[in-house]
Parts: C-alpha cells; structure tokens; sequence
C-alpha cells in the first residue's frame, strides 16, 4: 500500500525551520507568509472539502494554485502587485518542499514554478488618501462604539504615518511615544525600522482610544490594534476595514470617490 504523503507536515517545517533558521526571515516576514497560506487553506477547505491534516500534494495538482490566485484577483481585488507577493512565496515553498519530499511534490511544485508574475499594465506611483477623502472617511466611523473609535483611529494613523498594511498591524504600545511631538515607531521588512513623528491631532485620538482600552503604560508588547477574534490583528482585516469605508465613502461622494477603493487599499499593502 503506498505510503500517503501529507502536505501540512512539509509546510510545518518550512515555518519552523527553513524560514527562520536556513533563510533567517524575519519575524514580521514569516507571520506574511503564514496569513498567505492560512487564506490558501481556507480556500482549499471551502472548494475540495479537504481539511489541512488530510490534505496531500496530490489535491493541488492541476492548476489549483493558479486557479487560487486568480480567485484572490477577483474575489478580494487584490492588485498584480499582490498576487505576485503570494506566488512567491508558493515558490519559496515548492523549492523547499521538492527537496523535502521529491516523489510527491514533484508536480505540485512544477506547476508553481510555471505560473507566470502578474503584469500591471495600471502600474502607477503609488497612491495614498488625499485630505478631502481623509476628511470624509474619519466621519464615517460611529465614535460611540469601541469597534467604531478603533476603526477610526486606524484610518487617522494609516493617513497619518504612510504605514504599510502589516506595519500598522504590528504597532505595540511601547512603538508609541506621546509628548510635545510625538512619535510611532514602525518596523517593516528584514527587521529595518523607522521612526515617524505624527500631528497632533492624530496623537490625541491615538492617546485617547489606548486610555480607554486601557493600554496607556501596560504592556509594551501589547498590540495596539486588534480584531475581535485576535489580539494581533492580521492584513485581511485591516484591509476589510479599509475597504469597508472606502465604499460607504463612494456611496456618499461618488464624485470625489471614483473607483478609489482598489487604488487605496494597494496603496497599504
């Protein structure tokens, strides 16, 4: 009876072990990576019926990979910039995992390594929220919730900083410094950091919600935005929650929102 060769066990071991210890990624580089392949098994679940623990090579075969990409194209609106980002890191995997196990992964990693880059024939300098659609979005938020003060303290600080999606996410207390300026510390790609002063006004909403949740002088290791289910809130939720205002934004002021919500969500990203 031929031995099944499961694909959670490689892909556990490519976190483990490759990434950190032969690649030497970075922490914040390795958590992309797992919400890459946590939304791809999501997606596998939802399509095959297959749980992670019984899943095996065999059930990405055939254009499954591809055919996920382009799902993440159409379904989420993720731009050529992104898609490319995912597929790349299935290439790191597949070039891992065919030494890893050969036999089995054979066709799985040769149809990765075949998926050509996304070209973006759109590629423009990218662009963030100008000041009349900042104004309206931070009006949007309903203040007298705590997801509704969260949601609009993100989108000040987003604006504020010029923060990528995963460095907003990975803020903590101790990254915020108040004072007569103050500051947020954000750490982006291979550890590199970088120190941005923020205005006054987005200071005292930020200063103002981390009193309330009462992390003003706790923890320093704390993250300062967080889910409902997280305490570390991932890239797909802080860009439903920007996506989210975008289009209630288009709703109000088609004419200052004109297909806007694409644009300004890659911007983050």
């Amino acid at each position: 009876m031929t031995k099944k060769s499961y694909f959670l066990p490689v892909l556990s071991e490519f976190f483990s072990v490759y990434l950190p210890k032969t690649k030497g990624l970075s922490d914040n580089t390795i958590r992309s990576y797992k919400q890459i392949f946590k939304v791809f098994l999501e997606y596998i679940y939802a399509e095959q019926g297959v749980i992670p623990d019984k899943l095996e090579f065999r059930h990405l075969e055939n254009g499954v990979v591809n055919t996920w990409l382009d799902w993440l194209s159409a379904e989420r609106n993720c731009s050529p910039k992104t898609r490319n980002h995912r597929l790349a890191a299935f290439v790191t995997f597949a070039r891992f995992a065919i030494n890893r196990d050969f036999a089995d992964s054979l066709t799985f990693c040769a149809e990765v390594q075949r998926i050509p880059k996304k070209k973006d024939p759109k590629r423009k300098q990218a662009v963030h929220f100008t000041k009349d659609e900042m104004s309206i979005l931070l009006r949007l938020p309903t203040s007298s919730t705590r997801i509704g003060q969260r949601d609009k303290v993100i989108l000040s600080t987003l604006y504020a900083s010029g923060a990528r999606a995963q460095e907003l996410c990975d803020i903590t207390v101790g990254d915020v410094r108040f004072g007569k300026t103050s500051t947020i510390t954000l750490h982006g790609k291979g550890d590199k950091t970088r120190t941005i002063v923020i205005p006054e006004q987005c200071a005292a909403l930020l200063k103002s919600f981390l009193e309330q949740n009462h992390l003003l002088g706790e923890n320093p290791k704390h993250h300062v935005f967080s889910s409902q289910a997280n305490e570390h809130m991932t890239i797909s939720c802080l860009e439903a929650i920007v996506k989210k205002y975008v289009q209630k934004a288009k709703e109000l002021r088609p004419d200052i929102f004109r297909n806007t919500t694409r644009r300004i969500v890659s911007a983050i990203l």
